[in-house]
C-alpha cells in the first residue's frame, strides 16, 4: 500500500504533467493565432479602375462617364455607395502619382 508521501508525489507529477499539457497548448493556440493575423494582414487588394463600380450596378450614365462626361455622377451618385463598393470588393483606393516639373 501506498503511503502518503508516495501519493502526495505522484498526484504532484500528474499536477506538474498536466500543466506542461497546457502550457504547449497555449503556445500552439498563440501560433495559430499569430498565424491568422499574418493571413489577414496580407490579404491582397485590387486596384480600382475608372467606371468599374458604375458598370457593376448597371448605371444608365456609364457610357457618358467612359465618355469622360461626370456631371451626372456628381448629381446622382452618393460618395458612401462608392466607398461601400470599394471595400465590400477589397479594393484599395490608389491615388495617381503626378510627376514634379
Amino acid at each position: 500500500m501506498k503511503t502518503i508521501e508516495q501519493k502526495a508525489i505522484e498526484y504532484a507529477k500528474k499536477c506538474d504533467l498536466l500543466n506542461q499539457m497546457l502550457e504547449k497548448q497555449a503556445d500552439i493556440r498563440q501560433g495559430y493565432l499569430a498565424g491568422a493575423k499574418a493571413a489577414l494582414e496580407n490579404v491582397e487588394k485590387k486596384q480600382y479602375k475608372k467606371g468599374e463600380y458604375c458598370k457593376s450596378i448597371n448605371c444608365p450614365a456609364y457610357e457618358d462617364l467612359m465618355a469622360g462626361a461626370k456631371s451626372l455622377c456628381v448629381i446622382s451618385c452618393s460618395a458612401y455607395r462608392f466607398h461601400k463598393y470599394l471595400d465590400d470588393h477589397d479594393y484599395e483606393i490608389v491615388k495617381k502619382e503626378t510627376e514634379d516639373k
